[in-house]
């Protein structure tokens, strides 16, 4: 998992200020990858590290176009989905106060998608720095299951041997592994 954050430094002594900071991760990114069709989950974390409480935190996330949103649950608040996710949690305290968002999506389209969800508060915020993450995420193309691979199995004894022939329905790579056993009295190895 790949995960992109800005720092939560504390505001210095002697002020008071709420700080709201978001990191976010969603699944492998850069040499990893998620095949197409396949479920991706953006997790978004939302705190408040400053001495004072955050008023009405909202999140948005405008998701990439190679993802369909599928569903979002959130531990605080009310999240809408759409294209763009939004999130309203209320405040948050100070010192930690906490929410998080975990986005449901299907992947659509091959290639590196870039993702950022930014915060907002209605109270002061003298650190906007850290307001903002982004994650990439590269998306490839189907992944073959077992499941997806028909193999057809054919016996052919020429000679008084055994021959298989396998044919695969879909381009794979399959690998084999045969092994002979015997089958009967007096047939297997001496030893």
């Amino acid at each position: 998992m790949v995960a992109a954050a800005a720092a939560l430094a504390a505001p210095s002594a002697g002020s008071a200020a709420a700080d709201v900071a978001v990191r976010m991760a969603g699944g492998p990114g850069p040499g990893g990858g998620i095949g197409v069709g396949e479920q991706l989950v953006y997790s978004v974390d939302v705190r408040n590290e400053g001495t004072e409480p955050a008023d009405r935190v909202t999140l948005t996330d405008s998701l990439p176009a190679g993802v369909e949103p599928l569903s979002v649950q959130t531990s605080q608040g009310n999240c809408e989905l759409g294209a763009t996710v939004t999130c309203a949690f209320g405040a948050l305290e100070q010192y930690g106060g906490y929410a998080s968002v975990h986005i449901t999506t299907r992947t659509a389209v091959e290639g590196r998608w870039e993702n950022t969800a930014s915060i907002d508060t209605d109270t002061e915020d003298p650190n906007p720095a850290n307001n903002s993450a982004t994650v990439l995420v590269d998306i490839v193309g189907p992944v073959p299951r077992v499941s997806d691979i028909g193999i057809t199995r054919r016996v052919v004894r020429p000679r008084g041997r055994t021959a298989f022939s396998f044919v695969v329905s879909k381009p794979a790579t399959v690998t084999f592994s045969i092994q002979k056993a015997a089958a009967g009295p007096g047939l297997g190895p001496r030893g």
